[in-house]
């Protein structure tokens, strides 16, 4: 491994790339032009045969901030819990390599952070944009994703989807070191969603309710490029995830379970009128169970569980 030293700052943001030269650049720069200025950039490189290392050194002869950690074939989870463990920074930040951070973004987490002493994990809402093209990022497309903002109704949206963002994660290293959080490097794409689903009972978790980054979408995402690996990942974790939080469920009833995952883009994976009621009894299977159970806040799960049965009853009229 190989890293330039540079003085220690209170925030640390943790830049995880690959062959990421095309955007590299833009992503770093983000940083750099933060508002808030006590801060390292620590790019953990997996070992790039593109120009990846050379924009990192460029930026690096030009700002001490910058630093380079090349890590050759290791997985971007595995080399953040390795960073997580190393700096001595307050805070630690991600950083995706093809994504750009608004320059209040850093300083609007820290303050959300010294408003609430408890919390361990936040992020915000950003947009998202279609780019593939060369030269300055346009918008066109852009939509904002806004996220549930206070841990309770986080927790209570885990059985359906991830809800935090992981280009703007920031945590608190104490309180994550103490709660034993760890991404490890068990799925390929989905470490972070298992990581918040395990850790949801141990640290606090919070949302900015502020767009504070864009997020770029082009024909070298991971969504484009591995969707059936992403499919086959989500059946295993949403199973997983429903043992974890002590749900009993049939094989039918995953099936269900999976093909609700993108209601919240207005869609179905279930198409039959028969499909649609089925699912509605599989939402009502898990109200009952939380009724007993207590798992997420009753009022904000049941909340959802309308939300949800409300729009596979206008997806179901459409289709009439």
């Amino acid at each position: 491994m190989f890293f330039l030293k540079q003085p220690s700052a209170r925030i640390a943001v943790l830049l995880p790339t690959f062959n990421s030269a095309r955007y590299l650049g833009e992503a770093i720069e983000s940083i750099l032009r933060q508002s808030w200025t006590d801060l390292e950039l620590v790019v953990l490189d997996g070992g790039s045969t593109d120009a990846t290392a050379g924009i990192v050194r460029a930026h690096a002869a030009l700002d001490q901030r910058v630093r380079l950690a090349v890590f050759p074939g290791v997985h971007p989870t595995q080399r953040v819990d390795l960073w997580l463990r190393r700096t001595r920074a307050e805070f630690v930040a991600l950083q995706h390599s093809d994504d750009i951070s608004y320059p209040h973004r850093l300083a609007r987490q820290v303050r959300a952070f010294e408003k609430n002493p408890a919390l361990g994990v936040c992020s915000a809402a950003y947009r998202s944009f279609w780019h593939d093209r060369e030269g300055p990022a346009p918008m066109e497309g852009a939509t904002i994703h806004l996220k549930p903002a206070t841990h309770a109704e986080i927790k209570s949206q885990l059985l359906f989807w991830w809800v935090m963002h992981a280009p703007t994660l920031m945590v608190r290293r104490e309180k994550i070191l103490a709660g034993g959080l760890a991404f490890a490097n068990e799925f390929q794409f989905a470490n972070d969603y298992w990581q918040t689903v395990t850790n949801i009972d141990r640290l606090h978790y919070l949302n900015v309710p502020e767009e504070l980054s864009a997020y770029r979408l082009h024909a070298g995402s991971d969504g484009p490029r591995h969707r059936e690996h992403l499919q086959r990942e989500e059946h295993v974790l949403k199973e997983r995830v429903l043992r974890h939080f002590g749900f009993s469920f049939t094989p039918r009833e995953l099936e269900l379970h999976l093909a609700l995952r993108l209601i919240p883009d207005g869609q179905l994976l279930v198409r039959t009128r028969a499909e649609h009621d089925e699912a509605r009894q599989w939402l009502e299977n898990l109200r009952a169970q939380n009724d007993r159970r207590q798992v997420f806040d009753g009022p904000l799960f049941s909340a959802l569980l309308d939300r949800l049965g409300g729009q596979i009853t206008e997806l179901q009229s459409r289709a009439a």
